[in-house]
């Protein structure tokens, strides 16, 4: 089975590291990789890496994964001590891990760009999460739409149940720069029914998300929010839908620069395909304001 996790699943965002003190000139490298990866036991997904900028790359730099539990298998580069693997810079991209069926767990994955000195020239930690999420269920895995929205907040169209590109247009802002908000997919069904053993594996990653907004981390929320919703979940898109709503912002003490009614909008339709049926209330909410 390909990376759900992917999928939509997963949004790679760069972080930038400091350099160690021998790296020379200015160019500062960054390892990008999902901040989460969501994986079902028993996948075998694709660990997305990338090094820039690729000229400031040492000679013979390899990647290091540390943390990875020690059941799961690379397809490439050499185990160095249990959990902690050596892959070189040419196989990054092609970079696979195997999951046992029989593996649930939560883990800490830090990837090091490091040099045949043992010197670390960039770091960056990604969270792994291995349950049950029926992720193999034809009707529970999303795809990716994209919905452009003119920087204008306009009502949004309903969003439908296909692929490809949506947008939100409006006559008056012609000339206007858009930005670009993508949403999971529907696959085109009437409703996804999720078992309850999904529903409840889906719940405890959800309040993983809570627990990040709780705590100010915005954008590691929003990730765990999409990805549970790509798994079928609508909560996941109601609190999604929240983090950009304007009147919930201010009770959940959200102060970043994303606030849009229209994105709201979408993100509440969404909950509303997948059966959460208080997304309408909030949506009447906004169209009356």
């Amino acid at each position: 089975m390909g990376m759900k996790v992917s999928g939509a699943v997963c949004l790679a965002i760069g972080l930038l590291a400091t350099p160690s003190a021998g790296a020379q000139g200015p160019a500062r490298l960054k390892i990008q990789t999902p901040d989460v990866v969501l994986a079902d036991p028993g996948e075998t997904i694709d660990l997305e890496i990338e090094v820039a900028p690729v000229e400031a790359i040492p000679d013979n730099a390899l990647v290091r994964i540390k943390g990875l539990p020690p059941r799961i298998a690379l397809n490439a580069g050499y185990l160095v001590s249990p959990g902690t693997w050596a892959v070189p810079i040419s196989a990054i991209k092609a970079l696979k891990a195997t999951v046992p069926d029989d593996l649930t767990v939560r883990a800490e994955i830090t990837f090091l760009l490091a040099d045949v000195d043992g010197r670390i020239h960039a770091e960056k930690q990604s969270r792994l999460i291995v349950a049950r999420t029926g992720g193999g269920a034809p009707l529970q895995m999303a795809q990716v739409a994209t919905i452009a929205i003119p920087s204008l907040a306009v009502p949004l169209v309903p969003v439908k149940p296909v692929t490809g590109l949506i947008k939100a247009r409006d006559v008056s802002s012609k000339g206007q720069p858009e930005a670009v908000h993508s949403l999971p997919a529907l696959q085109p069904s009437s409703q996804l029914q999720l078992p309850a053993d999904v529903r409840l594996e889906l719940e405890q990653i959800l309040a993983e998300g809570d627990q990040a907004l709780i705590g100010g981390d915005v954008d590691f929320a929003r990730r765990i929010y999409r990805l549970v919703t790509e798994r079928g979940l609508g909560l996941a898109a109601i609190k999604m839908a929240e983090t950009f709503d304007p009147a919930e912002r201010a009770r959940l003490k959200i102060k970043d620069a994303d606030e849009s009614e229209a994105i709201a909008k979408a993100w509440y339709r969404r909950a509303a395909d997948l059966g959460e049926r208080r997304a309408l209330d909030r949506l009447k909410k906004l169209e009356t304001r």
